[in-house]
């Protein structure tokens, strides 16, 4: 059996009922260049942020750590944690979770929440991890007013 994936065109907004986890309503908004002005109108209210990115476009690495940078300043997401997955690990050039990281730089972002998953929507691996992450990333949600010091929560799987 074949399974192909299509980037999302525009947006998508779908129910998401996990057996024994949480209720989530997905904003899925495209990353296409035209509708990256629009990623700010979706901030507000948003409880866990989830940035899926691909693991095998290395020359397109740079423009998502900054389109990703450019999110994460954004007021509305003070105090919403990040999942950040990174698809397509199946894949034989696939780069690595630790380089993944290391240039997303999420440490730059002072009291951030994130985790950092593996995941693959071509065969489904990882994905069940990253609902996990999901749970346990709304657990941590803080308000905004409140302030981080030491001890920030970062996790990588």
């Amino acid at each position: 059996t074949s399974l192909s994936t299509l980037p999302t065109v525009g947006f998508n907004v779908e129910p998401l009922e996990a057996p024994g986890q949480v209720c989530l309503t997905l904003w899925d908004v495209g990353g296409q260049s035209p509708l990256r002005a629009s990623w700010k109108d979706y901030l507000e209210g948003t409880a866990v942020l989830v940035f899926v990115l691909d693991s095998t476009d290395e020359a397109r690495l740079p423009e998502a750590v900054a389109e990703l940078t450019e999110v994460l300043e954004d007021p509305h997401l003070d105090g919403v944690p990040i999942l950040v997955l990174a698809n397509k690990q199946e894949a034989p050039h696939a780069l690595p979770l630790p380089e993944i990281r290391d240039r997303l730089g999420l440490w730059r972002f002072p009291g951030l929440c994130w985790e950092l998953r593996a995941c693959s929507a071509l065969t489904g691996e990882g994905l069940p991890e990253a609902l996990g992450s999901l749970r346990r990333l709304l657990s941590y949600r803080r308000p905004p007013s409140l302030q981080v010091s030491a001890g920030d929560r970062r996790q990588e799987t």
